[in-house]
């Protein structure tokens, strides 16, 4: 710790140039007032105010919190005999309202002249539409569910046992696999960039392995990566119901999750899904637009652990992947019994 006109000593990893400047990434004072103001200020909801008092007619107060509107009526105001009602009386009570959790962002008064209104009234008034201010946004915020039924159509699937892959190498392609992804390989199920600019450039009409909404309203005859994070049996459905034709499960499941979530399609829809799991992958943690390869050839990142990150340039981007690989601990044929119909290898030579 050092005060002011101390001097203080730095450690330093790499050697410093004279005269360069120090940045202060911390500063317990500011630290301090930043604090006290998050814990001290109260956050104040703005809100407009109009104030109808006119011969004749009911008093009428108008608030609104720029998403809700409310409007109550009081009494007629009397004709004044001795002392007539101004506006700087309703002003005054009215701006008390600061009190509360709201606070006025513009006050609008349309008052007749020679009319008498009891003080008592315009603060029963002013309560009165505070409280049913006060009950609308609670409301809004507790939305009513209607119980019914829940139903999707969804198709049945037959069980098979069969085996995908990714690659961009046409020497890891054997007649093990029945669908091929890759970015750009003949005769392959091109597997779509999770940063698309154009969707114009694909033919709505060939299959694709996707990894981004974006595709679900844009294309018709897809399949769902791991990226779409799929652990229930709800998404699933969902996925199957608009057109989905296979739905790769998300890495973060362990194989008890996905016992559950199989047993819990097939007891609530009646029917099997079509579902796709990743044996063995390295997976994507980063996608740049910054071109590390104008620096030369880049092939790893490092981290300070000294684990190795690959980079692959492809569409434009630089792709980053785990330095470590995943993958599942048991059998195919454990998978396979569990109601997956296919298992992914992925390969990023």
């Amino acid at each position: 710790m050092g005060y002011k006109n101390n001097i203080i000593t730095l450690k330093a990893n790499k050697s410093i140039p004279v005269n360069s400047l120090v940045y202060r990434t911390y500063s317990k004072d500011i630290d301090d007032k930043v604090s006290s103001i998050i814990k001290n200020k109260l956050r104040k909801v703005k809100v407009k105010f109009i104030i109808n008092v006119i011969k004749n007619k009911k008093i009428e107060f108008i608030v609104n919190d720029y998403q809700h509107e409310i409007k109550i009526l009081g009494n007629v105001p009397e004709i004044s005999i001795n002392k007539s009602i101004t506006e700087s009386d309703i002003k005054e009570k009215i701006e008390k309202i600061n009190n509360t959790i709201y606070e006025i962002d513009d006050l609008k008064i349309n008052l007749d002249k020679d009319l008498f209104v009891p003080i008592s009234h315009i603060n029963n008034l002013k309560r009165e539409i505070i409280d049913k201010l006060d009950e609308v946004r609670i409301n809004s915020f507790n939305k009513q569910f209607k119980e019914c039924e829940y139903y999707i159509e969804v198709n049945d699937y037959k069980r098979v046992n069969e085996y995908t892959l990714y690659t961009n190498n046409k020497t890891k392609i054997s007649d093990k696999y029945k669908y091929i992804y890759s970015d750009n390989l003949n005769n392959t199920i091109t597997k779509i960039p999770k940063v698309i600019n154009n969707y114009l450039k694909f033919d709505i009409n060939r299959e694709y392995l996707v990894g981004e909404i974006g595709s679900l309203n844009k294309l018709k005859n897809i399949i769902t990566d791991y990226s779409f994070n799929v652990v229930n049996s709800y998404t699933v459905a969902f996925l199957h119901s608009i057109g989905v034709k296979r739905v790769t499960l998300s890495l973060e499941l362990i194989d008890s999750d996905i016992v559950d979530l199989v047993n819990n399609y097939i007891k609530r829809y009646k029917k099997r899904p079509n579902l796709e799991l990743i044996k063995k992958t390295n997976i994507e943690v980063m996608v740049i637009k910054t071109d590390l390869f104008k620096y030369g050839n880049v092939y790893y990142l490092r981290d300070r652990f000294n684990n190795k990150y690959r980079v692959i340039k492809k569409n434009n981007m630089c792709y980053i992947y785990d330095y470590k690989e995943t993958k599942r601990e048991n059998s195919d044929e454990f998978y396979f019994n569990l109601g997956i119909n296919y298992l992914r290898d992925e390969y990023f030579e």
